[in-house]
């Protein structure tokens, strides 16, 4: 952790012992990392004596149904007035949803995050965009207030972890990220079931919609960009819902030649979400923000008020430029 956000870390403790009451949000299309760090610090904090109030607006994918706590997450925003409020893993309040109106009624705010686009938009803001994932800085830094990390706060950290380094392959998945790793095994979790609930528990009607949606998948600029879109009559067909298919920007990215993958999902008539990874120097973030989007150097994203075919045409256009 940055010298600079050591003494902001330690307010933070402060504003947490202080606090009667506390709310946790994070962003909606939830991953393992909103979700891990969301649950891994409700656990931190509920094993100290502390309680807190859950809140994600968006439906939970099925293969994280197996972490610790899941079902102290709220749907809708509940009372208002929390003494303080934590944003997990969440670079610009917008992508909170309907929670802002949580985060409005809170009296002080902090957000924790590792997304270099973000817009500290809180009164304290620990941002590390160097560390793997917030389920890192969230077991750092309760290290440091010396809170103690249960088993099940483990299971949600080791999570996150996994899944924002790609499985440990991304290129800010460092020693200290190892390091901790081992001490979240040491609690005595079982990773290996982590790893087959996250990936190796897919709905075969998900799997058959990816399959037709990679098969479709359309390349362009000699190769260097690959799109895929995820329409709402592909769900249809296959009776999958949207929060259940995931992963199909990474392997349009791994394919030969490609330097930057693309999946359009149809979100609404006139909603589509948009997903971007890169290989190499391409710094798909700054791509984003042009798009009043964010997120990392080689995976972010942003959603255009355009049907999917329009978000295509569009999407096409301006990633000539990078390539």
């Amino acid at each position: 952790m940055n010298k600079h956000n050591i003494n902001y870390v330690n307010n933070i403790k402060d504003l947490i012992e202080k606090s009667s009451s506390i709310a946790l949000i994070s962003h909606k299309d939830p991953d393992g990392d909103c979700l891990g760090s969301l649950l891994g610090l409700y656990n931190i904090l509920f094993d100290r004596g502390i309680e807190s109030d859950v809140y994600l607006d968006s439906g939970i994918p099925d293969n994280y149904a197996f972490l610790p706590g899941l079902s102290k997450i709220n749907s809708k925003p509940g009372k208002d007035g929390h003494d303080l409020v934590i944003v997990l893993d969440c670079s610009d309040l917008d992508r909170t949803g309907n929670m802002k109106e949580v985060f409005h009624g809170g009296k002080k705010s902090v957000c924790i995050d590792h997304h270099e686009s973000n817009l500290n938009f809180c009164d304290i803001n620990i941002v590390e965009e160097n560390c793997s994932s917030t389920g890192e800085m969230i077991y750092k830094m309760s290290s440091q207030w010396g809170y103690e990390v249960g088993k099940d706060s483990a299971v949600n950290l080791y999570t996150a972890i996994l899944t924002d380094t790609g499985k440990f392959i991304y290129d800010k998945t460092t020693p200290d990220t190892f390091r901790c790793v081992a001490e979240l095994v040491e609690k005595g979790i079982d990773f290996t079931d982590i790893v087959d609930n996250v990936y190796g528990s897919e709905d075969r009607r998900a799997v058959l919609a990816k399959s037709k949606i990679l098969s479709e998948a359309e390349f362009f600029y000699n190769g260097k960009l690959s799109i895929g879109c995820v329409s709402q009559k592909i769900l249809e067909d296959y009776d999958v819902e949207m929060k259940n298919i995931d992963g199909l920007v990474e392997s349009l990215r791994d394919i030969k030649d490609v330097e930057i993958s693309c999946i359009l999902k149809e979100t609404g008539e006139n909603s589509t979400k948009v997903s971007l990874r890169s290989k190499g120097d391409i710094n798909v973030s700054k791509i984003s923000r042009l798009f009043n989007g964010g997120g990392h150097a080689k995976a972010a994203g942003f959603t255009l008020k355009n049907n999917i075919f329009e978000a295509k045409d569009i999407v096409v256009e301006k990633l000539k430029e990078f390539l």
